[in-house]
Formats: structure tokens, C-alpha cells, sequence
């Protein structure tokens, strides 16, 4: 065990059991497989450890107003439930998770619940917004991707994929019933506007995630396309969305159907491949009675 982490463990026991209060860290460190545990208090400043399978342990209740934290390969970073952590900044170089307790909260309001955060490459954001709820909060990214995610959102059980250059919008208060999975295993966007419902066991996907070639020549001829899903478009159980498609405002997206094209706004679509049934609709959240 080297010095500096040593350092950190008195300064985290001496911490412990008592209130909260401001600790400026410096620990920079080359060390391997080591776990280090920081007290709950008002944090600034960085824990830099370079070396592979290290894990940083955050109490509960901290607040950090100023904290980057940048870990090796194989790393853990987890933080305690109740944090308030107006600006934290987590770098991870590869294989590295990022554990979020309940109850999360930052500088603009509430945070959600999150599991298994992870930042494989470089050049790498994830931003939420405040107001956010999630289940089990799932967002692997890699080199130059960003995950942006309005106020309000029910985000159910949310799997987000971004290998390389990829980017993924979601709108405020849109709402995830259950499971959605938002693939990106090449570069490109899916973008979700406002007010957005999705069902579960629903895949979006920019990509065939693997090559159609052409015999004659060799060449591959299925490239990747970005996904559009505009504002207050409801998504029914088990639909696939898949690459290319742009779904216009207002629309509902049957059960089970797939979507390969674009679907004009205001209207119910179904199939696979989806098509247009009914024009000249909307949807509410609530049962409306029926006329008669």
C-alpha cells in the first residue's frame, strides 16, 4: 500500500461519524488494487489513481462542488446515497463502472438512482437532468460520446450502447415503462424529443451491427443511420426502431411493429415493417371516457 493511499485511509476514518464539512483532496497515485474509502463531507479537488483495479468508495451524503476523479483500467468508482454533487467529473481510461446511490441530486435538483455507468474511452459525457428517475440505469460509452438527458424523466430501465461517436438525446419528461435499449455500435445519433412514452422490451438501433457484403466486389453495403423520434411519440411493447427511421411528432408506434422508414406525424402506425392505419390522431396519458 503506498503512502498517498494510506494518507487517504486515515483522512476517511478520522472523517467518519462526524459532520460533513469541506475537505480539499489531492491524492495522486500509481498503486494497484487497492480500495479507498472516502468519508461523507463537502469535497473539491481530485483523486487521480492511475493504476488497474483500483476502487474509490464515496460516503453517503457527500457533496462535492469541484471533485475529478480519474481512474485506470478495471476501476470502480461508487458513491454513497444522498450525494449532491454539483460538479463531479468522472474519467475513466478503460473498463472502468461508475456506481450511483439513490436519491442522487446536483446544483439544479434531483438526481436519479443509476447502476452501472460506464466510460470505456475517452472523450466521453454523460449529463442528466435535474428531476430524473431511473430503475436500473445501464450507459456504456466509448471514445467521443455524449449521453444527454432532459429534467423529469421516468427513465425505467434504460441500456444505452455508444462504441465509438455516438450520441443520444432524450427530451424532458419523457417516460420508459420498462426496459428500452438504445444501440449505437457505430458513429451516429438517436435523438428522442419532449414528452416521449415508451412501453418495454423496445430496441432502437442505428445499425446492423454487422456487415452485409457485396459478393462481387467485396464491399460492404450497409452503412449505419441515425434515428429521429420527435416530440410526443408513444412507442408500444416490443417495437424495433432500427436504423434510418424518423418518426414525426404526435405519432403512436403499435405493439410489436418495426420501424424502418419515416412515419408522418399525428398517426398511428403498425406492422412489420410499420405502416400508416389512421391520420389525423393524438394521445393523452389518461383514459379518456368514451363518446355515448
Amino acid at each position: 500500500m503506498t503512502k498517498a493511499l494510506d494518507a487517504l485511509r486515515h483522512f476517511a476514518r478520522r472523517l467518519a461519524g462526524t459532520p460533513p464539512r469541506r475537505s480539499r483532496l489531492t491524492i495522486r497515485d500509481q498503486g494497484q488494487g487497492n480500495t479507498v474509502l472516502v468519508a461523507p463531507g463537502d469535497l473539491q479537488g481530485e483523486i487521480i489513481i492511475t493504476g488497474d483495479g483500483n476502487r474509490i468508495e464515496i460516503g453517503a451524503g457527500c457533496r462535492a462542488t469541484g471533485l475529478r476523479i480519474e481512474v485506470g483500467s478495471a476501476c470502480a468508482v461508487s458513491i454513497g446515497e444522498g450525494g449532491h454533487l454539483g460538479d463531479l467529473l468522472v474519467r475513466a481510461k478503460d473498463r472502468a463502472t461508475v456506481e450511483v446511490g439513490a436519491n442522487f441530486t446536483h446544483a439544479a435538483g434531483p438526481r436519479p438512482a443509476g447502476r452501472g455507468l460506464l466510460i470505456h474511452g475517452p472523450d466521453s459525457r454523460i449529463a442528466i437532468g435535474p428531476g430524473c428517475q431511473a430503475g436500473d440505469l445501464h450507459l456504456e460509452l466509448g471514445t467521443a460520446c455524449a449521453v444527454e438527458i432532459g429534467q423529469a424523466c421516468g427513465l425505467g430501465d434504460l441500456f444505452v450502447h455508444a462504441a465509438t461517436q455516438g450520441r443520444v438525446t432524450i427530451g424532458a419528461g419523457t417516460g420508459i415503462g420498462g426496459t428500452l435499449r438504445l444501440l449505437l455500435h457505430e458513429p451516429g445519433e438517436i435523438a428522442i424529443g419532449t414528452g416521449c412514452l415508451f412501453a418495454s422490451e423496445i430496441d432502437v438501433s442505428i445499425s446492423d451491427m454487422h456487415s452485409i457484403v457485396d459478393a462481387a466486389t467485396g464491399q460492404r453495403i450497409n452503412p449505419a443511420a441515425s434515428v429521429a423520434i420527435e416530440d410526443r411519440v408513444w412507442v408500444g411493447v416490443r417495437a424495433m426502431i432500427l436504423k434510418g427511421a424518423h418518426i414525426q411528432a404526435g405519432s403512436i408506434i403499435g405493439a410489436c411493429s418495426v420501424v424502418s422508414g419515416s412515419i408522418a406525424g399525428n398517426s398511428v402506425a403498425a406492422g412489420a415493417p410499420a405502416k400508416v392505419v389512421r391520420s389525423g390522431v393524438t394521445w393523452r396519458h389518461e383514459l379518456l371516457p368514451l363518446p355515448g
